[in-house]
């Protein structure tokens, strides 16, 4: 059982948890009950509109938990504030025909690619070397340009690059446009590179098309006898 409170802690009697209300005296002996860990254990509730996050310190030579609470009622509701504020963005970014991404160097647990990277490039990019995955996908005869592209990357932190890509999968191929920025996050120390692909294949086809039309043109003009005419 509770053997000390202080005055704030005594003001926690019913708590939700996930949606459930508890009692805090019966909730705390519950999880007690459970957790026989020597580790801390850190958990979150709600107590009147207001959130505390609780770490419970076992002293086992004692045989008993001292249990530490700060309110976070400001960082939760910041958090819900930015959750909403993502699911709205990637909700506009899926209803595009565009891949987006964003990939950090260090932290690649925060790493962010809309659904439709795998149908352009046909793979997982939450798995393995995402970036020698996505050159393997590039067509032979545009290798060098892509990765000449990429070291200028490097340099500058631009890229605005045209290239030919065939699905790993489907074996499709399909010309893109890709434009990618390189930004650092000084609050995690960390390289982010940001970027957007466009699916550009029906409008360099048709270039492709025109091209070939005009050059058979050339070619026909170019065999027909000369005329000429003279006047006496």
């Amino acid at each position: 059982h509770i053997i000390f409170r202080n005055r704030v802690a005594k003001e926690i009697e019913q708590i939700s948890v996930e949606g459930i209300e508890y009692d805090i005296q019966d909730y705390l002996i519950s999880i007690l009950n459970k957790y026989r860990k020597k580790e801390n254990l850190q958990i979150e509730i709600e107590s009147k509109g207001q959130y505390f996050s609780l770490i419970i310190c076992p002293i086992p030579s004692e045989g008993y938990y001292n249990i530490y609470g700060a309110e976070i009622t400001e960082k939760k509701e910041s958090e819900l504030i930015a959750k909403e504020n993502f699911d709205r963005l990637n909700n506009f970014l899926e209803s595009t025909d565009d891949a987006y991404y964003i990939v950090y160097q260090k932290n690649k647990i925060k790493n962010y690619f809309t659904s439709r990277w795998p149908l352009f490039f046909g793979f997982n990019p939450k798995t393995g070397n995402i970036w020698k995955q996505k050159r393997e996908t590039v067509v032979d005869e545009h290798r060098k340009l892509y990765d000449d592209a990429q070291l200028e990357f490097q340099s500058t932190g631009h890229l605005n690059l045209k290239y030919k890509i065939k699905n790993k999968i489907s074996g499709h191929t399909r010309w893109i446009l890709e434009e990618a920025r390189i930004k650092i996050d000084e609050n995690l120390n960390d390289e982010i590179i940001s970027g957007r692909i466009t699916d550009i294949s029906t409008s360099e086809n048709f270039r492709s098309l025109v091209n070939e039309t005009e050059e058979r043109f050339r070619l026909i003009t170019e065999s027909m006898p000369v005329m000429r005419s003279e006047e006496r």
